[in-house]
């Protein structure tokens, strides 16, 4: 997706993440509407598509990494998945992609009032894996009157922008 390219109508196809979890994406399709709020487009389609968009590019994120904080996420959203876990911090039995936004909300709410660290630290992981999903791309940039980098990136991971005039 180019950087100017608007998001796309269409089926949203399964996609194979490099270092993003099942579990972890679960988690995050529950959380980012709770943390974006109006952020997010209001249409279902849209938000669908914005929600796999910033995915996408928190899955690249994610994989660039050192393998240290890598095995830390993963391990927060193993934690999230489990049903005791769930019980205790969201209050249900669901998964997530079965939790009531409302709860999702509460939760979050509290986990960052907690007087307990390791709550409040859950809360800002949460929040800063939603944000970096959300407006790391072109399209949300436009809400905060962000031109783009003033360097293009490279369409790919591992792609090394061309300087002008010189060919591959």
């Amino acid at each position: 997706m180019s950087q100017t390219e608007p998001l796309r109508a269409g089926p949203i196809p399964p996609v194979r993440r490099a270092a993003l979890s099942r579990h972890g994406e679960e988690i995050l399709r529950a959380v980012a509407p709770a943390v974006l709020g109006p952020l997010l487009p209001a249409e279902a389609h849209a938000r669908a598509q914005a929600l796999e968009a910033g995915l996408t590019n928190l899955d690249e994120y994610l994989a660039h990494l050192s393998l240290p904080l890598q095995k830390e996420t993963r391990f927060l959203f193993g934690a999230l998945d489990l049903l005791p876990v769930r019980l205790v911090l969201v209050r249900t039995w669901s998964r997530w992609p079965e939790v009531a936004p409302e709860r999702v909300e509460s939760f979050l709410r509290r986990a960052r009032d907690s007087r307990f660290f390791l709550l409040r630290r859950i809360y800002a992981s949460l929040q800063s894996l939603a944000v970096i999903a959300w407006f790391d791309l072109p399209v949300a940039w436009n809400q905060i009157g962000y031109p783009g980098p003033p360097i293009e990136r490279p369409v790919s991971a591992g792609q090394i922008p061309l300087l002008p005039g010189e060919a591959r």
